[in-house]
């Protein structure tokens, strides 16, 4: 009988440990099949993001024929524009003097004072507002070229479209558009609107949806400051109402039409140390010329002077 017990319990003993292996085994297996699971899902995951980077670099590629293609077509048509609607001003096919309100003005002495306005105007352009628009840390390169090439379209947009505006207005549209320094500044001017609105769409817009962006953004831009400044007589010395506010306001109108969903919090929208130090040479280049974007337009010398004057002392804290 003592025989009989203890095979009993020997056979109850390695059938719970024969229980026990199989448990073992069969949770050796899932954790296998997981593992395997697992590997399979990474691996195709793998192919899967190879296969979307490859699909994202062919769209670039198409993309970037796109934009050579209708930057090219657009090029065309303004130099075909410039050539039948433009011609030089008084200033340029002038010799050496002209008459203004009655009195005989130096075309030199009008060159050497509107000159360095213009330039100023031009640094702020495309170095200050290209370096300000060096603020997200992954678009430091693209921000500077993209304002670049945006100006560049802008500026010779900006000359026909607001000559084709005011001439309508005034009943002369058969006389050509006349190009003077002044042009040149009121172009910078167009094109600092653009430029304020890029800056609300940065990361969101490609090349070629900024080039049509232009093309809209400027033709609405002529008609409101035909509106404001012409037939309204608003003073806008500065820009503030004109450029300032209608950039801004055209650029948040246009990054919510754009925009899907909320990006808050989004990894790319943020800035770094080498960013917001590119942005901050933008800002000092603003800083250094904005009297002269302030006084540029000013008819009479004496505002001219004084706007610059007072600019200047507005810019430095008390």
């Amino acid at each position: 009988m003592y025989r009989i017990h203890n095979i009993r319990n020997i056979t109850h003993t390695r059938k719970k440990e024969n229980e026990i292996l199989i448990k073992y085994i069969n949770t050796f297996k899932k954790k296998t099949i997981i593992l395997e699971k697992k590997n399979n899902y990474q691996h195709k995951k793998k192919k899967i993001s190879k296969i979307m980077e490859h699909v994202e670099e062919q769209e670039m590629i198409a993309h970037r024929k796109q934009f050579v293609i209708w930057a090219g077509v657009f090029q065309i048509i303004l130099l075909v524009l410039f050539s039948m609607c433009t011609q030089y001003g008084d200033s340029a096919i002038a010799s050496t003097s002209k008459i203004v309100n009655g009195t005989v003005a130096s075309v030199q002495s009008e060159v050497d004072h509107l000159y360095p306005f213009y330039q100023d105007v031009h640094v702020m352009i495309f170095i200050g507002f290209g370096f300000l628009m060096t603020f997200l840390k992954k678009y430091t390169f693209s921000s500077v070229g993209y304002n670049f090439l945006i100006a560049a379209f802008a500026i010779q947009w900006s000359m026909i479209v607001n000559g084709l505006v005011h001439a309508g207005y005034e009943g002369h549209l058969d006389a050509p558009i006349s190009l003077s320094i002044t042009t040149l500044i009121t172009s910078d001017f167009a094109a600092g609107a653009v430029l304020i609105s890029f800056g609300a769409v940065l990361g969101k817009t490609s090349p070629l949806q900024m080039l049509f962006v232009v093309i809209f953004e400027l033709i609405v831009y002529a008609f409101n400051e035909l509106i404001g400044a012409v037939i309204f007589g608003a003073v806008d010395m500065g820009g503030s109402i004109f450029v300032h506010t209608f950039g801004a306001y055209f650029g948040l109108a246009l990054s919510r039409t754009i925009s899907k969903g909320n990006k808050k919090g989004h990894s790319k929208n943020g800035s770094s140390y080498n960013s917001d130090t590119f942005a901050m040479i933008g800002t000092v280049f603003l800083w250094m010329y904005w009297p002269s974007f302030n006084g540029a337009l000013a008819t009479e010398s004496q505002r001219k002077y004084s706007s610059r004057l007072t600019s200047i002392y507005i810019l430095f804290p008390p």
